[in-house]
């Protein structure tokens, strides 16, 4: 059985876009899906994001109003908003390096990479939604379209990705398409997480089905890793 105490962990959510915005892709949405699980659980986390949206854009006040317990953190993509590029980013990079997990949405965007290379440089616990922005075939089309900034970039980005506790995918598929330099990193498959139940978490953090180095959990046992402070059970990633 997992303990019934709380960590301390200072959580930080890193995406490109804003969780109630519409967003480049699903990566917006998605975001907002994690933010009201940890909310539904009572775990207060810090988001650092850009306001780019192809609608209406939200504030601090208004994403923070979205989810209980969340500190926004949001800069003005005054230079590209696809990339979440702005120099506002720069002002809440104190925020990453105050936290001691961070998850991270997609690592094709300015905050991002940076997020994940500060958790390699400082040998913080990370984990990074992939919405398949490290699928190779995906990446194949991005060298063709911006073969230097892909050559830049993606030695960048796989060291610091492989310092991730896990890279979380929606399936084999996801997995498949992974690079090679990234395979010996845990895969988690995660189950559709917006259907969060968080009475679930004990029994599911305590049976997780795996096979090989890819282990399938349930959305409230993956919760829960940010939260149960001491468990028996062996988990992918550091869990303290």
């Amino acid at each position: 059985m997992a303990s019934t105490a709380y960590s301390k962990a200072h959580i930080c959510v890193v995406a490109p876009y804003s969780p109630i915005g519409k967003g480049f892709g699903g990566i917006a949405r998605s975001t907002g899906a994690y933010l009201a699980a940890f909310s539904t659980a009572d775990i207060a986390v810090d988001l650092v994001c850009s306001l780019a949206s192809d609608g209406p854009r939200h504030g601090a006040p208004e994403i923070e109003a979205a989810f209980k317990g969340l500190r926004a953190h949001v800069y003005r993509p005054n230079l590209s908003s696809r990339w979440a590029i702005g120099l506002g980013f720069l002002f809440h990079v104190v925020t990453l390096i105050r936290a001691n997990t961070i998850l991270i949405h997609g690592i094709l965007s300015l905050p991002t990479i940076v997020a994940a290379i500060i958790c390699r440089i400082m040998n913080k616990r990370f984990y990074i939604v992939g919405h398949a922005t490290l699928d190779t075939s995906r990446n194949g089309s991005l060298m063709n379209k911006r073969p230097l900034i892909y050559g830049i970039t993606r030695p960048i980005i796989i060291w610091a990705a492989r310092g991730a506790s896990a890279i979380l995918v929606s399936g084999d598929l996801e997995i498949r398409y992974l690079p090679v330099e990234l395979r010996m990193v845990q895969s988690i498959v995660i189950e559709n997480f917006f259907s969060f139940n968080i009475e679930a978490i004990c029994q599911a953090i305590a049976s997780p089905s795996r096979s090989g180095s890819v282990a399938s959990i349930t959305s409230s046992a993956f919760l829960a890793l940010f939260f149960i402070s001491s468990i028996t059970c062996s988990l992918p990633g550091e869990i303290s």
